[in-house]
């Protein structure tokens, strides 16, 4: 699968519009030899006009404080083990661990990427007979079916982008990404790996080190993984539950910038949005793409961000 650029535009028309979310990110290049990405999906209940994808990528060496950060905030905290997540929160104790976990953060150095695609955006990386033909002309290991191979593509798709856009030759990556359908079992799992070869062929344009994949319940460590992956999981809850008071209000008027809504949302949610917006103080860049629909069949991509 090689395509030109105005190929690539074509096929995929939301592309040129997530690249150009990513180039205005403003931040110093990865340069460490280990890129770790960390990734979580919302926006699967019925009342959530978005899909939410959102990925934490870290360089590995300029974060080398962070794992210490990250234990005493555990020891402190959530010494009984329990995971953090968005869902949780309505648990007293993972509540009040949550500013301090997000200040962890100032110790590592990363961008924190949401990319929300609108629902009717059905076949964005694929179409009806996309699972026939990688059956046919690839291979597959595991069982499908056409929505959910949809959404591993889109998945593999998006990841193939921030590879290309964040890497450096020679490049380890390892991602770890939220357990859920696309990666069900061992099978699912080497067909996402095996999307991810294919779509970085069209993205990536350097040879890169050795690609781990797994989800976070394979480290069998003090949930290292898991709190890195919390992230992720905690901003896509947030930002689900936060496209949705939008849709119903029906007020995209001031495209760029978005209120909070404090009379709207559940704490949580504003809480974590408030994080979302713009600070000086953290390593970790935020950036929200939201692949949005104008017309039947016509979509467009705009960045977003968080008045503070």
């Amino acid at each position: 699968m090689i395509l030109s650029t105005e190929e690539i535009s074509k096929a995929f028309p939301w592309v040129p519009g997530v690249k150009a979310g990513l180039s205005a990110i403003q931040m110093h290049p990865f340069d460490g030899s280990h890129l770790m990405v960390g990734s979580d999906y919302s926006g699967s209940h019925a009342q959530s006009k978005y899909l939410v994808y959102t990925f934490l990528i870290a360089d590995e060496e300029r974060s080398s404080y962070w794992p210490k950060v990250r234990h005493e905030w555990r020891t402190s905290f959530l010494p009984d083990g329990r995971r953090l997540s968005f869902k949780a929160l309505n648990d007293g104790l993972r509540r009040r661990s949550l500013q301090p976990f997000l200040c962890t953060f100032h110790y590592m150095f990363g961008c924190c990427i949401s990319i929300a695609v609108h629902k009717s955006y059905a076949n964005m990386s694929g179409g009806k007979t996309s699972l026939d033909y990688w059956r046919q002309i690839h291979g597959l290991s595991g069982r499908w079916k056409n929505s959910a191979f949809e959404r591993v593509m889109r998945t593999a798709h998006l990841f193939a982008i921030l590879v290309g856009h964040f890497s450096r030759p020679r490049q380890d990556i390892t991602w770890i990404t939220d357990e859920d359908e696309i990666v069900a079992n061992d099978d699912r799992l080497t067909d996402i790996m095996d999307l991810v070869a294919q779509f970085s062929k069209l993205y990536v344009p350097h040879q890169l080190g050795i690609f781990a994949m797994n989800t976070p319940t394979y480290f069998r460590d003090d949930r290292a993984w898991e709190d890195f992956v919390a992230l992720p999981d905690l901003v896509a809850g947030a930002l689900s539950e936060y496209l949705s008071v939008r849709c119903q209000k029906h007020d995209w008027q001031q495209p760029g910038e978005l209120p909070l809504l404090p009379e709207l949302l559940s704490p949580k949610t504003e809480f974590l949005c408030s994080w979302l917006g713009p600070s000086e103080m953290d390593s970790i860049a935020r950036s929200i793409i939201i692949v949005d629909k104008v017309t039947k069949g016509h979509f467009r991509c705009k960045t977003l961000q968080f008045r503070n």
